[in-house]
C-alpha cells in the first residue's frame, strides 16, 4: 500500500475481492462489469485483472478493475469496462485514482490503458483529459460495445411506468398477457435452453453469438449467482420454452442482458410479456433502475429526432429493429460520456492510430481485430 497526503491507495490483484464488490455495489448505476466475479468469469477469454484501490481511513473511496490481455504483434493492453467506481469525480480521490491508473499503464508496460466510461460519469472526460487521457482512436480495439442506452425508473408505481410505453407498446403487453403465458425463473440447469435458444436468435439474424462456448454461461452463473447477481426468467406456454433473458442484478440496476427466441408463437408477443414481467419483477426486489443495455446509438437519436429523420439507411441497421422495440418502452435515453485512453508512448499514439485508420483492410490485422472484438465485447 502506498500514500499521498491522507489518502492511500492499493493494487489488488486477488482473482476476486469481496470487500471490492461490496463498495461498488453500493454506487449507483455501477456496472457488473466492475465487479471482480466478472474478472474472474473473464479469465475464460484469457483476460487478467486488478484493481487501483484508493482508500481514506482505511476505507474504500473509489477505484477501477482494469482487465488486461496479450494480443499478438499488439502487446498488451488495459481495459476498464463501465467504469471507474467513483461516487463523485470532484475530489482529490478520484485524481489519484487517475494518476494510478496511468503508472499502472507504464509499470505493467501496457502499450495503453482505455476507459469505456459508466454513462453516469458525465463529469469525468474533462477530469481525464487534464490527466493527458485522450478520446480512444476510431476502430482501435477495443471499442466501447455500448454507447448508448435506454433506462426506466423503478420508483415509479406500475401504473405510471406503463402510461410512459407507447400505446402500442401497452396494448401488445396486454394482448400477450391473456393468452396465459407462464413466466418461471430459471436455474443452471436451463443454461443450455437459454443457450439454445440465444443460438436460435442469432441464425434468424444471421449474425454470431457473443459467447458461442456455453461454458462461458455456466461460469458466468456459477460465479455470480451464489450472491443473487443474476437472474434468468424463462416463458413457456404448454410446458414449450418460447424465449428467455438473462439480467444481472448487481447493485440498484436491473440490466437486462441476454435474451434469445425460438421464432415461434409470435401471436402470443413473448417479448413484450417477459419484458414487462422483468420489469414488474424487479420493482418487486427493490431495484431504483431497469436498464435495456444496449441501443443502436444513430439509430435511437434519429428516433429522438422524428420520423422525418428515420430513413431506410437508419432502418437497415442491423440493430434499428431492436433500438426501436425497446424504445416503445418509454423510459430515458442515455448516451455514454465516450471512451478515453492513456497512451505512455506518443510515437505508439501515433503508430496505433494511423493503423487502426489505414490497415484494416489487411486480412492479418482483422483476424487480430475480431480476437480482440470478442474478448473486449460485453453485450449479447
Amino acid at each position: 500500500m502506498s500514500q499521498n497526503n491522507s489518502l492511500t491507495f492499493e493494487i489488488c490483484t486477488n482473482q476476486t475481492n469481496p470487500e471490492w464488490d461490496q463498495f461498488i455495489s453500493g454506487i449507483s448505476s455501477v456496472c457488473h462489469e466492475q465487479s471482480s466475479v466478472w474478472a474472474d468469469t473473464m479469465t475464460l477469454s484469457g483476460w487478467s485483472s486488478a484493481r487501483v484501490i484508493v482508500k481514506e481511513n482505511d476505507k474504500i473511496v473509489c477505484g477501477a478493475q482494469i482487465l488486461t490481455i496479450e494480443i499478438p504483434f499488439f502487446g498488451q493492453f488495459g481495459y476498464i469496462q463501465q467504469g471507474p467506481c467513483i461516487k463523485s469525480a470532484e475530489n482529490d480521490a478520484v485524481k489519484l485514482l487517475i494518476d494510478q491508473i496511468k503508472e499502472f499503464t507504464k509499470k505493467n508496460k501496457l502499450q495503453f490503458t482505455t476507459v469505456d466510461m459508466a454513462y453516469n460519469l458525465k463529469e469525468l472526460p474533462q477530469i481525464t483529459e487534464d490527466k493527458d487521457f485522450s478520446p480512444h482512436p476510431d476502430r482501435l480495439p477495443p471499442e466501447a460495445p455500448i454507447t448508448s442506452t435506454l433506462i426506466l425508473d423503478l420508483t415509479q408505481e406500475l401504473d405510471t411506468i406503463m402510461a410512459g410505453f407507447k400505446s402500442g407498446r401497452r396494448k401488445s403487453i396486454r394482448s400477450g398477457l391473456k393468452h396465459g403465458l407462464e413466466i418461471r425463473t430459471g436455474t443452471r440447469n436451463d443454461i443450455e435452453l437459454l443457450f439454445d435458444l440465444i443460438d436460435q436468435t442469432c441464425k434468424r439474424r444471421d449474425t454470431k453469438p457473443l459467447y458461442p462456448d456455453i461454458s462461458f454461461l455456466y461460469k458466468l452463473w456459477d460465479t455470480f449467482a451464489p450472491n443473487k447477481w443474476v437472474v434468468m426468467h424463462i416463458a413457456e406456454t404448454d410446458g414449450q420454452p418460447v424465449c428467455a433473458s438473462l439480467s444481472f442484478t448487481f447493485g440498484d440496476t436491473f440490466r437486462n442482458s441476454i435474451w434469445g427466441w425460438s421464432g415461434d408463437y409470435v401471436h402470443l408477443n413473448a417479448s413484450d410479456v417477459i419484458d414487462w414481467k422483468t420489469i414488474c419483477w424487479a420493482k418487486e426486489n427493490g431495484f431504483k433502475y431497469y436498464d435495456f443495455v444496449h441501443l443502436d446509438t444513430i439509430s435511437a437519436k434519429a428516433i429522438l429526432a422524428g420520423n422525418n429523420h428515420v430513413t431506410e439507411e437508419i432502418k437497415e441497421r442491423p440493430h434499428y429493429g431492436s433500438t426501436f422495440y425497446k424504445m416503445r418502452f418509454g423510459g430515458d435515453v442515455i448516451f455514454y460520456p465516450g471512451v478515453y485512453s492513456f497512451f505512455p508512448s506518443k510515437f505508439k499514439k501515433l503508430l496505433f492510430t494511423v493503423s487502426a485508420k489505414y490497415l484494416l483492410n489487411n486480412s492479418l490485422i482483422k483476424k487480430i481485430i475480431r480476437i480482440i472484438r470478442n474478448k473486449a465485447s460485453h453485450k449479447n
